[in-house]
């Protein structure tokens, strides 16, 4: 789903000095390439893959570790961890595909898919570039007044639009 650029990201992020530390939540297929990318990249000391976790532990590692979520999915079919980080208040930094088109994030939490130039920039930049008023209005847009049955709605909606396009 476009994790295969954060081996390339840690690299350009450590290349320019910055302190940070991946995890990587989630099990997958790809796992073990991943694992050797970031090998390869030598950069290993600074990704850690917790595998899977309940759901209630990632909103707790939401709302008490992660400084900035990135999510660099090309495809999303319900981007349900865009809505519960940004539910967590935790900060975001997405991947500039289709499925985004209808949250109007800001530009300065989206990066060019597929881009680990641009997300490594746009990491290092992104405290400089943070708008809490504009962070506040996109959870009140997405969040105020919504019930779980119009978050529900919304998602069956999103599938419906894929379905038709026979994704």
């Amino acid at each position: 789903k476009g994790q295969d650029i954060l081996p390339e990201v840690a690299q350009l992020l450590k290349e320019r000095g910055l302190d940070f530390h991946f995890t990587i939540i989630g099990e997958g297929p790809h796992e073990a390439a991943l694992r050797k990318k970031i090998h390869d990249k030598g950069v290993e000391n600074l990704v850690e893959f917790t595998g899977w976790m309940p759901p209630e532990q990632v909103q707790e590692r939401m709302l008490n570790d992660i400084d900035l979520l990135l999510i660099p999915s090309h495809f999303e079919s319900g981007p349900i961890v865009l809505f519960e980080a940004l539910q967590c208040g935790c900060p975001v930094l997405v991947a500039n595909a289709e499925y985004t088109e209808d949250y109007a994030l800001p530009s300065w939490m989206l990066f060019n898919e597929g881009s680990a130039t641009d997300a490594a920039q746009k990491i290092e930049q992104y405290a400089s570039n943070w708008n809490e008023i504009q962070f506040q209005e996109l959870r009140d847009r997405l969040f105020l007044d919504r019930t779980d049955e119009d978050f529900k709605n919304n998602v069956s909606r999103i599938f419906e639009k894929l379905s038709a396009r026979g994704i």
